[in-house]
């Protein structure tokens, strides 16, 4: 049997531990993100994957987007948080106030099949990651149908703003119907 000095033992137990971390940190195990691009695309794929199974399903009187918010809250900044559970709050309300009658993640009343996560790029702080809508394997429109916007906030990343082919952006169209419904509850 090989006898090892103390100065050996410690080099091996040292790199065990690194060759471990590698592995944790190159299959995204660590439990925080790194702001790579490869990194924004796998959050924004596995986001899609997972949320296209609660659009398509029968979700009741319930909204995908208002069971995505309740599921993982995380997944999403405060601020877009914040602004998603006011409009389903008026939602909830049925009084006619004005609020959010498409899905704010696919841009479409009737979502589809599977979603293709396209092109990355940075933006200042955050990533835009262009979602194309797919139908028989093929993108329904040259231009992204959703573009999702995101960050990291502290060690994961979140979502802050989605924005559209037309040039609408979700942050905007909620900041839109919070002052729709603030003329409408003064009238």
């Amino acid at each position: 049997m090989l006898k090892l000095s103390s100065i050996q033992k410690s080099l091996l137990t040292l790199m065990f531990v690194m060759a471990v971390s590698l592995f944790l940190a190159l299959h995204g195990l660590s439990g925080s993100a790194e702001a790579t691009p490869q990194s924004a695309r796998h959050f924004v794929e596995e986001f899609y994957r997972w949320y296209t199974l609660i659009a398509l399903r029968d979700n009741g009187t319930a909204t995908a987007w208002s069971i995505a918010l309740k599921e993982k809250p995380t997944l999403f900044c405060p601020t877009l948080r914040r602004a998603l559970d006011r409009d389903i709050a008026a939602i909830s309300e049925a009084r006619g106030l004005a609020a959010l009658d498409y899905d704010p993640f696919l841009d479409t009343q009737d979502p589809g099949e599977h979603y293709d996560i396209s092109r990355v790029r940075r933006k200042d702080q955050t990533y835009l990651i262009d979602v194309y809508r797919l139908e028989s394997g093929m993108r329904t429109t040259k231009q992204p149908q959703v573009i999702a916007e995101l960050q990291i906030t502290g060690d994961r990343w979140c979502f802050v703003n989605f924005r559209y082919a037309d040039g609408r952006d979700l942050v905007n169209e909620l900041r839109k119907y919070e002052v729709e419904r603030t003329r409408q509850t003064e009238k």
